[in-house]
């Protein structure tokens, strides 16, 4: 953990809350069909780029300055939490904020790695001698009871354009049988000299690298970047602004094959191309010692405007991934089924529909963070339902006008749905229920050990004024699902949503996840319930909550 008060913190909070205004000032939502506020070069794609990309080009465009703040330099910075059954799960004793949550654990050795957006990388681009980034993770050795050690992921150079360039976002992490830990995020130049680079300077430079950690026994004593091996560059592309071209890469996913089939691991993602303004969705298998990895291959077919995938190992070693086509109206939850196949090869079938989405949720009416699509997956490994998988994602409940079917863009109720099939193949039949009435931004998690079926979600219910969130876990015990669930309410007081001093209301993150082993669900997301600054106040952290199921 870096010693924030020995740093120059003098950072000035009033340059930074003056830049996120301007930041969130502008609409970060809008019809997928006229995507206009995607930052450039972004601006002419369909489907939503990253909101964490979209805040690094806010910043490039309104750099804040070094003015001092009221407390001046060598500040210590403390956390007062409110009554909440959970922990922060990070050691940041910093004002900056951290969101958008991804979990795994190790049950044989009670061994939790968590991810997150970390705006600490901030310091970074102002001290460039800080050793900070926009992708942070925390350790806990004790199941959740506490967080061990933390920090972000390190700098590294990228090949293509030699350019030293900081961790940026998107987190993923999944675990191996082995106890070992994969963590992948992306990795671009946007941040290159103090707000001089990328997309300012071209070329541009778009990775997306895969973390190893270190052995099971030396994550019960690493400290910080220490934890993590040397990484492996799973996808590199560059492109330009003016005039567009190349391709970006966005939003990835992993998962590590823990089944008899031990196939190795896969990483899914957004491959923004920006000369012809589609997307689509990629995918790039590897070995477990990351010495070998497939070229990435297109796997969403036919579809050109897609985003948001997720990606699950079924029982028979085949891969099921998800995703949001943004093509045309109604959008469309889709399905891939995909076989490993020798070596680090695979082969996808076609693209399937799981669901189509009457009524889309952007943003809501009385909360100013976006509410992206992206859909999550999981696959349930006991005998009453072998090989299931569950699909879950947000709708709006307003209705179309005769029928019709269009975009809601700010949504008064969302709600929670889920799709399930039985069948061998992801081509189904797809089975839809409601898993509630009002909720967002759900993830779905399944016991291998237990079969019951996790569902968290946050809801503004307990709000009259629809705006203060909760997290919410709809639990059905094995076979149940989708019969009525055990709902339970994770956090014990409603989170302002608007209270970080540098984010306000604008950046929730863009997902929560959870996951699930050995009769315990393990819950990452984001709230403002501790207090940090001079003066104190209530900042997003990212939290971690443990509940048996």
């Amino acid at each position: 953990m870096v010693d924030y008060s020995s740093k120059a913190l003098s950072i000035i909070m009033l340059s930074l809350l003056a830049t996120f205004a301007v930041a969130y000032a502008i609409p970060q939502t809008v019809s997928p069909l006229n995507n206009s506020t995607n930052p450039p070069p972004f601006n002419n794609q369909r489907a939503p780029v990253s909101g964490t990309v979209s805040t690094y080009l806010n910043l490039i465009q309104h750099p804040p300055q070094a003015i001092s703040t009221t407390s001046g330099p060598g500040t210590s910075f403390s956390a007062s939490i409110v009554a909440d059954p959970t922990i922060i799960f990070n050691l940041d004793n910093s004002p900056f904020p951290q969101n958008e949550e991804t979990v795994a654990v190790n049950p044989a050795t009670n061994t939790i790695v968590g991810g997150y957006n970390d705006f600490r990388g901030i310091l970074a681009l102002l001290f460039p001698t800080v050793p900070a980034g926009f992708t942070g993770f925390s350790i806990s050795n004790d199941g959740g009871t506490t967080v061990r050690t933390d920090g972000d992921l390190p700098k590294v150079t990228l090949p293509l354009t030699n350019s030293p360039t900081l961790s940026g976002g998107d987190p993923a992490v999944d675990s191996s049988n082995t106890g070992a830990f994969y963590f992948s995020n992306l990795y671009d130049n946007f941040s290159t000299s103090k707000f001089a680079g990328c997309p300012k300077r071209a070329p541009c430079e778009s990775a997306i690298l895969v973390f190893p950690s270190v052995s099971s026994s030396s994550l019960s004593s690493c400290l910080g970047t220490g934890c993590w091996g040397s990484p492996k560059i799973v996808v590199d592309t560059t492109f330009t602004g003016t005039p567009s071209s190349g391709i970006f890469n966005d939003k990835d996913w992993i998962v590590v094959d823990r089944t008899s089939h031990a196939s190795g691991l896969y990483v899914t993602y957004t491959a923004f191309n920006l000369g012809n303004s589609q997307s689509t969705i990629n995918m790039v298998r590897c070995t477990y010692d990351l010495t070998l990895c497939s070229s990435p291959s297109i796997i969403s077919g036919p579809d050109l405007s897609t985003q948001g995938s997720f990606v699950a190992v079924r029982p028979d070693g085949s891969i099921a991934i998800v995703y949001v086509r943004y093509d045309t109206l109604p959008l469309r939850i889709r399905g891939i089924q995909c076989s490993p196949g020798t070596a680090v090869t695979f082969t996808c079938g076609a693209p399937t529909t799981i669901a189509s989405i009457t009524n889309e949720v952007f943003s809501l009416v009385n909360d100013d963070f976006r509410v992206p699509t992206l859909p999550q997956v999981a696959v349930d490994y006991i005998s009453a339902h072998p090989g299931r998988v569950i699909v879950v994602w947000q709708e709006c409940n307003t209705q179309g006008v005769a029928g019709s079917t269009f975009v809601i863009l700010t949504c008064p109720q969302p709600f929670v749905r889920a799709a399930y099939n039985d069948a061998t193949s992801m081509a189904g039949p797809w089975t839809t229920v409601n898993v509630t009435s009002n909720g967002f931004f759900p993830a779905v998690a399944i016991d291998p050990s237990k079969g019951t079926v996790n569902v968290a979600y946050y809801s503004t219910t307990n709000d009259p004024w629809a705006h203060r969130l909760d997290l919410f876990v709809s639990q059905y015990l094995s076979g149940a699902f989708p019969g009525t669930p055990t709902v339970t309410r994770i956090t014990t007081a409603s989170d302002e949503p608007d209270a970080d001093p540098l984010l306000h209301g604008g950046f929730l993150g863009d997902y929560i996840q959870a996951t699930a082993s050995s009769g315990t669900i393990y819950l990452g997301y984001t709230a403002n319930y501790a207090q940090k600054g001079t003066p104190p106040s209530y900042g997003q952290d990212n939290y971690l909550t443990t509940v048996p199921d």
